[in-house]
Parts: structure tokens; sequence; C-alpha cells
């Protein structure tokens, strides 16, 4: 695609299964959630693409951004994702055992709910607390209620930095790595529902829909 734009080309990589990988500047981590402007710089002829806040030589975009932060989880909260367009990229820091957890309603408004950024080392005695007393949880997902969420964690972790079926009820989550490949990326595409169509992709890989599942909070 000679002449589609960058953004075009991620878009495309994720919803086809495509190669395109994103690498990001560390110093993107030290923005906030939400909008963000920032520059896509295309390595060449690869398929790789330099997501980063310089300006000189790359594509301007504005995208949804999640940064990492160590011993933290960090948010992005359900009015960012609805004060964007559709087709808007979501983009948040390499996982290299961090979890990412997000939660949607079925139907109705405030469709959309929060997405997390979970530190590698962070248990879910830690987290799961923080996220239950977020605002939109405590709204819209009582115990006892299901609702739509899409959680990634890495492969082989100790069953206590991942495992939330005290806390649920439904399909197990989505895993990324093995025993040789321990990071991935996630991403996303605000589709026309103001929600984020969530997709992951491991090294070199191709990539992959992150599923969302029903979920039945138990407390």
């Amino acid at each position: 695609m000679p002449n589609s734009t960058i953004q075009d080309q991620i878009r495309t990589a994720m919803t086809t299964g495509g190669k395109l990988q994103l690498n990001f500047d560390q110093i993107l981590n030290t923005k906030p959630s939400g909008k963000l402007d920032v520059y896509l710089h295309k390595i060449n002829s690869s398929d790789t693409v330099e997501v980063d806040l310089n300006p000189s030589g790359g594509e301007a975009a504005q995208v949804l951004w999640l940064p990492y932060k160590q011993g933290e989880l960090t948010t992005l909260q359900p009015f960012s994702i609805g004060n964007v367009p559709s087709n808007t990229l979501f983009m948040t820091y390499d996982l290299s055992g961090c979890k990412v957890f997000a939660v949607n309603k079925t139907t109705g408004d405030e469709a959309c709910g929060p997405v997390w950024h979970i530190d590698a080392e962070i248990t879910t005695k830690e987290f799961w607390p923080q996220i239950t007393s977020d605002e939109w949880v405590e709204d819209w997902w009582q115990p006892g209620t299901q609702q739509q969420v899409a959680y990634l964690h890495r492969f082989g972790q100790s069953s206590n930095l991942w495992d939330l079926s005290p806390y649920l009820e439904g399909p197990p989550p989505t895993t990324y790595g093995d025993e040789k490949v321990l990071s991935a990326v996630v991403g996303g595409v605000v589709n026309n529902s103001k929600k984020i169509d969530l997709y992951f992709q491991e090294p070199k890989s191709s990539w992959t829909s992150l599923n969302y599942t029903s979920q039945k909070r138990k407390s």
C-alpha cells in the first residue's frame, strides 16, 4: 500500500493479521492516558513503525495512549475513548509480563468501559480492588452481573499474578508468549460504537484479535 498513510497500514495490519510491528519510545510513558499527538516513522522498507514525539520525518497522528508505570495500574477512562473519532488507534506500551484488562457493557449507554495496563509484579489481590473501585465498574458491573472482558497475561506466570477465578466466572483469559517469547504489544481501533476492538502481537508474529468474553463478577 505505497500511497496509504502509516496509520492506515497499522489499522490494516491489526485487523487483517499483518506483521507490521510497533516500537514505542519510552518518553511516551511520561505522558498521561488519553488523546496524545505522536509521530509515526516507517523504518525504511521494513515492517517496523517507530512511535515517538519527534516530528522530524514522521507522520503526525492523534492516538489513544495508555502508558506503563512501574508498580502501578494505569487506566484509560471511557470519556477519553468516547471523545475521539471512530478508527482512532489505541496504543499502550510493550508488555513484558504486564497484563491488559478491558471491560465493556454489552449494550446501552456508557457501553465502553476502562482499559488498564497492569504492571507485571502486581498480584490479583492488589489490582482487583483497584479495578472494582473504579467509578465505571461501581456503576455498571456490580457483583452478580455480567459484562464483556478482554484480559491478556503472559504464559507461565505464577497464578497469583493473573488468576481472577476467585473474582470472576467465565472463560479463561488470553495468554501471550511461551518459554522463549516473553513480550507482546497490544493495540486497537475505536469502532463505530465507540468501543475499542483490541489486538495483540508477539515479536515477528501476526496481529491477533484480543477477544472479549462474558464474565460474571463474584465479588
